[in-house]
């Protein structure tokens, strides 16, 4: 797998590739947020926001991106083509929210240190449609699986992996290995495979996301840290790192 390195100003905090694949997000706590040709590694736009970033994700359509705020402003809806904020709302005590859309684009999943339940919204209305306690202490990265059926989530006290039913927020199963620090994850378009990153480590963990058994890790980078997002196709995986 090759590499390729686009340079965000300052600490890219969020990644995120457009439906294409052809062409990726990024936002940092600065409140810059960079539309990058992921084949050449040039900057497509640069907007600079008036709220720091923390996380980002994109609608199926590709039209509008979710923003979770690193100061606990609320999540924020911002259209693509504008980059104008089309709607925002207070969603958790605290700062830093974790954000991710559901496949159909209709359900928005969000988490923060703070606050130890998951919680879905309406993108559309900012309405919160239902959560659960999930964690000890706050909840970060949760992530839907690609069929919509399951939600990823990691605890920051209790340093857990756990997979909920999206559906009933059911838990699925849960591990705690004593040798991960889980910092983000995603899913793989089979929705079969949860890839993790740690903390200030330099490997990324495979998992079954079925049955929650760690299959195999591997060496990502030197930096340690950074958040990830993958391809729909599943074929580039995309890693922030600090400059």
């Amino acid at each position: 797998m090759g590499t390729i390195r686009l340079r965000h100003a300052g600490h890219a905090m969020a990644v995120a590739f457009m439906p294409d694949g052809k062409t990726m997000i990024s936002g940092g706590a600065d409140g810059m947020v960079n539309l990058w040709d992921v084949a050449t590694g040039k900057r497509i736009k640069q907007q600079k926001l008036a709220h720091a970033v923390r996380s980002l994700a994109i609608a199926t359509d590709g039209k509008t991106a979710a923003i979770g705020d690193w100061f606990g402003e609320g999540i924020r809806i911002l259209d693509l083509t504008s980059f104008q904020e089309i709607r925002s709302w207070k969603a958790h005590n605290g700062r830093d929210f974790w954000v991710a859309f559901a496949p159909d684009g209709r359900s928005l999943v969000s988490g923060a240190p703070e606050d130890p339940e998951i919680v879905i919204w309406d993108p559309a209305t900012g309405q919160r449609q239902r959560s659960w306690k999930a964690h000890q202490g706050g909840v970060r990265s949760p992530c839907f699986s690609h069929d919509g059926k399951v939600i990823a989530s990691i605890g920051i006290t209790d340093n857990a992996l756990a997979a909920w039913d999206a559906a009933t927020g059911q838990e699925l199963w849960r591990q705690t290995p004593p040798d991960l620090n889980p910092h983000e994850a995603c899913f793989a378009p089979d929705s079969k495979t949860l890839f993790v990153r740690g903390s200030g480590d330099n490997h990324i963990t495979v998992w079954d996301a079925a049955a929650g058994k760690l299959v195999r890790r591997f060496e990502s980078s030197k930096d340690g840290g950074g958040v990830l997002a993958l391809t729909r196709d599943g074929k580039m995986l995309a890693i922030s790192v600090r400059p």
